[in-house]
């Protein structure tokens, strides 16, 4: 039986999603495509899905150029679970 989640997983592939921290809450973390109009910040932290199961978390460094680090993704019992590697 498709999960219902599916349609909302095949959407999240491939875009390059951004931390739009003004707009958390207690409860929730707000991401947001990255062509989004953001305010401006010094530093957004974000991820990317790929169809092969590949993560790609993407947060700011030191020097303020983005640093990336690879893990995986999978959709497992109707939920999205993130690992990423330490490496």
């Amino acid at each position: 039986m498709p999960s219902n989640r599916e349609p909302l997983i095949a959407a999240l592939i491939g875009c390059r999603w951004v931390h739009s921290h003004e707009e958390d809450t207690a409860d929730e973390a707000v991401y947001r495509p990255d062509d989004y109009s953001f305010p401006p910040a010094r530093g957004r932290d974000g991820f990317q899905l790929r169809a092969d199961g590949t993560l790609v978390l993407i947060m700011p460094g030191a020097t303020d150029r983005a640093l990336s680090q690879l893990g995986r993704w999978q959709l497992r019992d109707n939920e999205l679970l993130v690992f990423a590697d330490s490496t």
